[in-house]
């Protein structure tokens, strides 16, 4: 992709960091901060991947509809690393169970759930070459009779999965501090 777009990508948690945290940047470099940092990046590397799973003709013109999907690829996994290290920050600082950290660990579950599945069965990767996972490919090709169609009709379960981490989003007190901050998180 032109450097145009992936700036496009790239700045979009940045824009939604600035206007989420513009008057407590001194306190960035704290883990709970960093936290967030890492969650927000995720939230936005995530949307940008469904907007580019949509299958915009401008850039499947410009640049190939596999070459958008190898993109589209690599921005999912950055979001689930970025997402991993949220969880882990957070959960440092996590002393209860509410029904926000409740939506967000449901969330993780699915999105490596579906991560798995879409590495075992709609990528050709490095997973593929290990001998474990190998076997699981061909009996769930061979036995159960599961091919890429079905796989992708799964794999649009992350759609299910964003709608719960808007939900997330939305109700963290964090986000409920501020109008402006439930309008980025929204728009």
């Amino acid at each position: 992709l032109t450097y145009s777009y992936l700036a496009i990508v790239f700045l979009l948690p940045l824009v939604l960091l600035q206007l989420y945290s513009a008057d407590n940047w001194y306190s960035i470099a704290h883990g709970y901060s960093l936290a967030m940092f890492f969650g927000i990046v995720s939230f936005g590397f995530l949307c940008c991947t469904l907007v580019l799973s949509t299958r915009i003709k401008l850039l499947d013109r410009q640049f190939g509809h596999d070459k958008v999907l190898h993109f589209h690829g690599y921005l999912a996994t950055l979001a689930i690393i970025s997402v991993l290290v949220h969880y882990l920050l957070k959960s440092r600082y996590q002393v209860q169970t509410t029904f926000q950290s409740t939506v967000g660990t449901i969330c993780l579950s699915v999105f490596l759930i579906l991560l798995l599945i879409t590495f075992l069965f709609m990528v050709s990767s490095f997973i593929i070459t290990i001998p474990f996972s190998s076997k699981i490919k061909s009996f769930a090709s061979n036995r159960l009779k599961i091919d890429y169609s079905n796989v992708k009709v799964f794999h649009n379960g992350f759609s299910f999965a964003v709608a719960l981490i808007i939900i997330h989003v939305l109700v963290a007190s964090s986000t409920q501090e501020s109008p402006v901050r439930i309008l980025c998180m929204v728009s």
